[in-house]
């Protein structure tokens, strides 16, 4: 384009931000425009409404207003009665008021019931105290009505007054007490509405509270309650009620007992009424309540209640319902310590069953209930407590006193609790019908009062105070045995290698190996995805035996079976040592240990080898070992070379001069390499274990490193192997590590009990809490971590502190410790042979009898080389040991065998046997002797006097090789 100058003008032209109204746009905007037109509208038409309504307000008003000007008493009766309700919809707050005052006086003297049903109409349209307060006023109490019309009337009121106004609810209380009748739905609806809906629920609650106080609640409601939510409901008002009582309790009089009592009667007989499941399905809503009726008030009422009535302890259920039903366990321990704090409750329960044994009610609730509060009380009580009675407590605090326990009614419960779990065992429980848990419970407190005899021997020393009376006794020595003949005769030998078959199958088939290397960390090694472990494998054994087609066929053998691995104590001390041997007889045979030990391979090996099944253990286990460091050369030596450490051993030692001594390893110096090697391990002074006050090791916990874990597993092979070898060894375990040992299927948890053997000032100590009342635990300032928080110690939750101090000290603290001794003591002894045995008896088998000799046995197990037992010397030995005390007598073994007790199985059973060997006519020389062989060396003295003092002076003075 040219402009004026004749020049050519450049035009922008932008092409490409035009913009273009589409179809769609217009539609959308035709849209958009519609709807706000019609919201106008809709707005113009709302307007025009609420201006309809303000004029009609007003004109109704206006109305009113000149209505009660010029209304009579007698047409604002009228007028009340024919609109009843509607009036509050069209009267203002004032005016209603006023026409309610006009009427009230005509209303409440001549009113009849239909007046009244319009008053309850109006009633349940207002939340205004003052109109309803006016409206209660004009009711005419002489005119009856269906109560369910004033309780829908009221029902507002209830469940959204704002404040408190026991004005209001004494009336209300006062015309339900005129109207009340035995209806079932209107005592549903008046006893058993949701307090939890209510913003003020003290009102309602103060009209229960009276009617109750009048005795107008029926003993019965609860039999016609049919819902869960209804028992709950009543429950739970009921309590809040009685909170109420003792929040305002002072000097009851008799009528005030005798409603309280009604009152608690209700409550036990509606939680008698909740199942199992129906309170798993409704914790949430039930835990409050039990809280609450686990206090001492109401359970001291309860047993009053019971006394009351006959002394008929069938009122006790409850007590166990609730134990049942509580899922918190600060509440369980705390309704458990409440119901041991009534010494009447327990005594009458051991009266009921402990007077003599009997065969009923074994499944009853109260004899549930005992074997509950039995279980406690064993926990928290000392065996001194147990022999002597409890007068520690007792002095401390006179208000708490704590249940005695009887040991004649103790010995008679324990006689029907062993006919119990026998009888569900041997007989399929149909004498019984116990279910799991109450078996479970029963086998777990039987177990509890096995271990408490074994180490007191309480059922023994009741029978030597029987026979001091000069009253016979025909009871075998061994109380705990099952002497049923049939059970007896069994042999289940063929059982028992089936089921170390299966058990080293499953074990193999899920391979799970603990190893402790460099780091001291465990390695864990599951070979597949098979879940079975030491914790479960009995009872998947067991399981497959039950489902066997030899299973009928073989019946009581494998019955017989189940009760050696879960009561192994029905069957005598002496038959389970055998049984014990006869499974270590059975292992050796898989590893086929007593073969030929040099030669090469033979059928059987390449058998076992084609076959997957373990080879042959057949060649010795070579070591050089220094006596400056023992247990380091021998953790170097053997640690590493697994089940191979069930083999026999070939030991060289050198001495204190790195020379070898010369020997040939019969057997002697294996021993002599394991009792050496424990005497260095095992002891307070190692850096390994440390004493108790009474001088038993357990592991230590402080200074313990990581790459310690290493060495424990080893010693735990050691043992171990002390067990599979029969070689007593003199160590003596802490009873606390060895039950945490036999604990493994729950984690190696230790228990409350424990802490006595641990550390019995603690335990003193600790114990002294559970009777301290509320202000005397919240004078000690205690508190311990409950969910990542600081909790104060209370009444409540004192057993739950307990639990938490025993877990950090004999748990956590060490857990890594008994776990790693375990895996290695596992690797030679399998867990269910030990399970056959508890803590005192482990002990036994790992160290012998320690309660004296029997010369008589040691007489007749004797080797005496070149003496006769006619010598002279020989008859003066057995004089002096005669003669001696069984300290001293103890100390004679230790000198011969290097361990101060007799075997267990008699001294038939020492490999080498005892021997005496001629040590020439030198009188001057001292006994001496070869623990290695158990070999006394002994000059022919021929002297009694002089015999007696050399072998004293040799055993106090701890006197071994040729000492002179």
């Amino acid at each position: 384009m040219l402009n004026f100058t004749g020049q050519t003008r450049r035009r922008n032209i932008n092409l490409g931000n035009r913009n273009r109204t589409t179809k769609n746009d217009l539609l959308q905007n035709a849209q958009r425009e519609r709807e706000k037109r019609a919201n106008e509208k809709l707005q113009n038409t709302m307007i025009t409404r609420i201006q309809k309504k303000i004029r009609m307000y007003q004109q109704r008003m206006k109305t009113v207003n000149l209505l009660l000007n010029k209304i009579t008493v007698h047409q604002a009766k009228g007028f009340f009665l024919v609109y009843g309700g509607t009036i509050l919809q069209f009267f203002a707050r004032e005016s209603f008021l006023k026409l309610c005052k006009l009427t009230k006086n005509g209303l409440h003297l001549t009113g009849d019931s239909f007046s009244n049903i319009q008053i309850c109409n109006m009633m349940l349209l207002t939340e205004d105290s003052e109109i309803l307060e006016l409206l209660l006023d004009m009711i005419n109490i002489s005119q009856h009505i269906d109560l369910s019309y004033f309780l829908h009337g009221i029902n507002n009121y209830f469940e959204k007054s704002p404040i408190e106004n026991f004005k209001i609810s004494q009336k209300i209380s006062k015309i339900i007490e005129k109207w009340i009748t035995l209806d079932k739905s209107t005592l549903t609806s008046l006893y058993c509405k949701d307090i939890c809906k209510m913003r003020t629920p003290m009102n309602y609650l103060f009209v229960i509270n009276e009617l109750i106080r009048k005795n107008l609640i029926p003993i019965t409601i609860y039999e016609d309650l049919y819902e869960v939510t209804d028992i709950i409901r009543l429950l739970n008002n009921l309590v809040a009620i009685k909170q109420i009582q003792i929040s305002q309790s002072g000097a009851e009089e008799e009528e005030e007992k005798e409603n309280n009592n009604t009152l608690i009667l209700i409550i036990t007989k509606c939680l008698d009424k909740i199942s199992p499941e129906i309170a798993e399905n409704y914790q949430k809503e039930l835990q409050p309540i039990l809280d609450i009726i686990s206090q001492k008030t109401y359970i001291d009422q309860i047993y009053l209640i019971s006394q009351s009535q006959n002394n008929n302890i069938q009122n006790y259920d409850i007590f166990l319902l609730l134990l049942m039903f509580n899922r918190d366990i600060d509440s369980r321990y705390s309704l458990l310590i409440t119901l041991l704090g009534n010494p009447f409750i327990l005594s009458s329960l051991m009266s009921k069953f402990g007077k003599t044994p009997t065969t009923t009610e074994v499944n009853s609730n109260q004899f549930q209930l005992l074997v509950q509060l039995l279980d406690f009380k064993l926990t928290l009580m000392t065996d001194h407590e147990l022999l002597y009675g409890d007068t520690k407590n007792q002095m401390h605090n006179d208000t708490n006193q704590t249940s005695t326990i009887s040991l004649i009614e103790l010995k008679n419960f324990t006689i029907e609790l062993k006919n119990v779990i026998f009888r569900t065992i041997w007989e399929n429980g149909q004498t019984n019908q116990l279910t799991e848990n109450q078996y479970n419970d029963c086998l777990n407190l039987l177990k509890k009062i096995y271990l408490k005899d074994s180490r007191t021997r309480m059922f023994q020393t009741i029978n030597e105070t029987v026979n001091r009376n000069g009253k016979t006794n025909d009871e075998t020595k061994d109380f705990w045995s099952i002497n049923d003949k049939d059970f007896q005769r069994i042999n289940i030998s063929n059982e028992m290698n089936e089921y170390e078959h299966k058990y080293r199958v499953l074990i193999n088939e899920n391979e799970e190996e603990e190893d402790y290397e460099d780091d001291g960390d465990v390695v864990m090694k599951q070979g597949n995805d098979r879940s079975y472990n030491k914790e479960t494998i009995s009872r998947v054994i067991l399981n497959i035996f039950s489902n066997s087609s030899s299973f009928k066929t073989y019946n009581k053998q494998y019955k017989k079976l189940r009760i050696l691995i879960e009561v192994p104590f029905f069957i005598p001390f002496h038959e389970r040592i055998e049984l014990f041997n006869l499974f270590i007889a059975m292992d050796k045979s898989r590893l086929r240990i007593n073969d030929e030990e040099d030669g090469g391979i033979n059928i059987n090996n390449l058998t076992s080898f084609l076959t997957g099944t373990r080879s042959s253990i057949s060649m010795r286990q070579h070591a050089t070992i220094s006596r400056k460091n023992l247990l380091k050369d021998a953790f170097e030596s053997f640690n590493k070379i697994g089940e191979r450490f069930k083999g026999k051993l070939s030991v060289q030692f050198k001495n204190e001069f790195d020379e070898i001594e010369v020997g040939i390893d019969g057997g002697g110096i294996s021993k002599e390499f394991l009792t050496s090697l424990c005497a260095e391990s095992f002891n307070g002074d190692s850096r390994l274990f440390q004493n108790n006050e009474q001088y038993e090791i357990y592991p230590k916990v402080e200074g313990i490193k990581s790459e310690d874990m290493r060495y424990y597993w080893f010693l735990g092979k050691v043992i171990g192997k002390c067990l599979y070898e029969h070689t007593l060894v003199d160590v003596q375990f802490a009873p606390f590590f060895l039950r945490k040992l036999l604990n493994y299927k729950n984690q190696f948890k230790s228990n409350i009990d424990d802490l006595n053997n641990y550390d019995p000032t603690i335990y003193e100590n600790l114990m002294k809490l559970i009777h301290m009342n509320e202000e005397e635990l919240m004078t000690m300032d205690l508190s311990f971590k409950k969910n990542g928080e600081d909790e104060k110690v209370n009444k409540r939750n004192v057993i739950r502190y307990l639990m938490e101090y025993c877990n950090r000290k004999l748990n956590e603290e060490l857990n890594r410790q008994t776990r790693a001794f375990h895996g290695g003591l596992s690797v030679i002894i399998a867990p269910h042979w030990m399970d056959m045995f508890n803590s005192i008896e482990l002990q036994e088998l790992i160290s012998g009898d320690g309660n004296d000799i029997d010369l008589m046995d040691l007489k007749n197990n004797i080797n005496y080389g070149i003496y006769d037992q006619k010598d002279l010397t020989i008859q003066y030995l057995w004089e002096v040991l005669e003669e001696m005390d069984s300290k001293e007598r103890l100390k004679f073994v230790k000198f011969v065998t290097s361990i101060p007790r007799a075997p267990l199985q008699g001294f038939g059973s020492l490999n080498p046997k005892f021997g005496i060997h001629n040590a020439g006519d030198n009188t001057n020389l001292l006994p001496t002797a070869s623990t290695c062989v158990n070999l006394l060396k002994l000059p022919n003295y021929r002297n009694k006097e002089l015999l007696r003092s050399k072998l004293l002076y040799a055993i106090n003075a701890g006197a071994g090789f040729d000492l002179s």
